[in-house]
């Protein structure tokens, strides 16, 4: 996944290192993927109250999400108020990512940035053909997630009826989305409580947006030679005394000489 940039517009620079700080702690976690790029293009741009338009109008159009900073002690209408605080930022932010990289435009789903175009209205019109009654599909059975050996990652991303800005479930379906990972990992990457890991896995897993497979373990003796691999080595031959050599030595031995 892509990392996203945010931008900061005429901030002091208190606030500029309290962001930083914040960027440090948050970014222990897989899932975070927002960087702070000294300089355009952004995803995302903070401004200060007090920055004039026409230095926020390029950017605008470049189609940047900007939020503006509300002045100390005033709390305007889609600004973030003062101070900032690491929940209202990160909470913006989540809501950035997912009209960015997984959310909904115009009913179409958008999958990593990239938009799925509707049909034009100038394509002539199909005649549907008669449709034929099907049986309902059965619904799949809920995995067994006590097999520790299960691994999950995600196809696509889910609809928004089923993430829903819950930052946790963002938070879960992010990690999902870079690689195959086990229920437990789960828990620990994202640190999510284990109930709500499993309530969104057998959700994912009943609209079949998950990719299951089954992680071979190795076995001790496997583990073992994995680490410390047996050595291959053709010894070296042994150096021989010639026959003279040899019975020079026993008859020194025995005093003969």
């Amino acid at each position: 996944m892509d990392l996203l940039k945010l931008g900061l517009l005429g901030l002091p620079q208190a606030e500029v290192r309290l962001i930083a700080i914040l960027f440090r702690l948050h970014s222990v976690e897989p899932s975070f993927i927002w960087t702070l790029p000294p300089a355009a293009p952004f995803d995302a741009l903070l401004v200060d109250a007090s920055v004039p338009e026409h230095e926020v109008a390029p950017l605008r159009s470049t189609g940047t999400q900007i939020i503006r900073l509300s002045a100390p002690g005033r709390e305007n209408a889609g600004e973030m108020p003062r101070p900032i605080r690491s929940d209202r930022l990160i909470s913006w932010l989540n809501g950035i990512e997912v009209g960015l990289l997984h959310g909904e435009r115009d009913g179409h789903s958008i999958s990593a940035g990239h938009a799925v175009t509707a049909t034009s209205s100038h394509e002539p019109a199909v005649t549907s053909a008669p449709t034929v009654a099907r049986p309902p599909a059965a619904e799949p059975a809920p995995l067994n997630l006590s097999d520790q050996a299960l691994t999950f990652k995600l196809k696509r991303w889910p609809p928004s009826n089923l993430v829903e800005k819950d930052v946790n479930r963002i938070r879960l379906a992010t990690v999902l989305s870079r690689k195959p990972i086990s229920l437990k990992e789960l828990g620990t990457v994202s640190r999510v409580g284990d109930y709500e890991c499993r309530t969104f896995i057998q959700d994912l897993a009943r609209l079949d947006l998950l990719f299951i497979d089954r992680r071979i373990e190795k076995s001790p003796e496997q583990a073992l030679l994995a680490e410390f691999p047996l050595r291959t080595e053709t010894p070296k031959p042994v150096a021989k005394k010639g026959g003279f050599a040899l019975i020079s030595s026993i008859r020194r031995r025995f005093g003969l000489i």
